[in-house]
């Protein structure tokens, strides 16, 4: 299976590993040996470690997703008190110095810059007018639920302390993508070198030689991309994805893939599912939790010899 991505690296270097134990049976004594002391042994301990930078990929993802989606639940509701405290003071008291010192509410996906100022703009106000005398029964301002200053004042806390959660987590990821693929990169080197190694050990047209693993996808074996439309369905809550049946007859299936809070990088993709041959449609909700949420999808065409091709990104947000 030639190298188009994350997902091809293990199955790349399962199919040398096994050619390699062929080639050393064929060789006998000590085998083969890259760079006269690289062997299949070392490549073998190679794939475990990019395997646990694999896993560590995943498990950050995961991680990352998590604090996302907290912070966009809290955000939220937040969002709603703001519109609410402001809604209250411009009904109770309109002409007064507090309504020039509300904050705006803040739009979903704006940044922590926006949600701090409007936070202590609020936070600021509330104090202001709790610090009065009474007046017809609405101080200390209580909004509907028993919501008071003390419960934005911990709310205020916990928005913040998830947008850090989230910046955290998103680094943890990158550290472990850079990693997983600075483990790949290694690797690589070594199955470039294979193939001359391999050449130079059997006579020419040796089974051994023309059965050695591709490295690339050869040319003209990639297939054809097909193009994908993602809509958010209110109904389902959920992202459906649709594309036309592919008409290029290598093309055995399909795979969903996506990004998440972030435009489409192939180095971040997740994958979310297989989709067999005559199906075109998919839906999903994994990482739209809360609105102002989004994900970027892409579907490949697959074929039998492991090439792939990508569609076109299609982003789909939770209103």
């Amino acid at each position: 299976m030639p190298v188009s991505g994350p997902s091809s690296y293990l199955p790349t270097i399962d199919a040398f590993i096994a050619h390699w134990a062929s080639v050393n049976t064929a060789l006998g004594g000590a085998g083969l040996k890259l760079g006269g002391t690289y062997t299949a042994t070392n490549l073998g301990t190679d794939r475990a470690n990019l395997l646990a930078k694999i896993t560590a990929v995943d498990v950050t993802r995961t991680a990352n997703l998590g604090a996302s989606q907290a912070r966009d639940i809290l955000r939220g509701t937040v969002k709603e008190r703001i519109r609410q405290f402001n809604a209250f003071m411009r009904g109770n008291f309109p002409n007064t110095v507090y309504i020039n010192q509300l904050g705006k509410v803040p739009g979903s996906r704006q940044g922590i810059g926006s949600w701090q100022l409007s936070l202590d703009l609020t936070k600021n106000c509330w104090d202001a007018i709790d610090a009065t005398t009474p007046v017809l029964g609405f101080i200390p301002v209580i909004l509907s639920g028993s919501y008071s200053n003390a419960s934005f004042t911990t709310d205020r806390t916990n928005v913040l302390a998830d947008f850090s959660a989230v910046t955290t987590a998103v680094q943890n990821f990158q550290t472990a993508v850079e990693a997983r693929d600075a483990a790949f990169a290694l690797i690589r080197a070594r199955l470039v070198q294979y193939r001359p190694a391999v050449e130079g050990a059997f006579a020419s047209g040796s089974a051994l030689i023309t059965s050695i693993p591709a490295l690339t996808p050869a040319k003209g074996s990639t297939p054809k991309a097909v193009r994908l439309t993602a809509v958010w369905n209110a109904t389902t809550s959920k992202a459906d994805l649709t594309w036309a049946p592919s008409d290029d007859a290598r093309v055995t299936g399909c795979e969903v893939r996506a990004c998440y809070n972030q435009s489409y990088k192939t180095a971040d993709e997740a994958s979310l599912g297989f989709v067999a041959l005559g199906t075109n449609s998919f839906s999903d909700d994994t990482g739209l939790g809360a609105s102002g949420a989004y994900v970027t999808y892409k579907v490949y065409t697959l074929t039998a010899t492991g090439n792939e091709k990508g569609s076109n990104s299609e982003k789909v947000t939770r209103p």
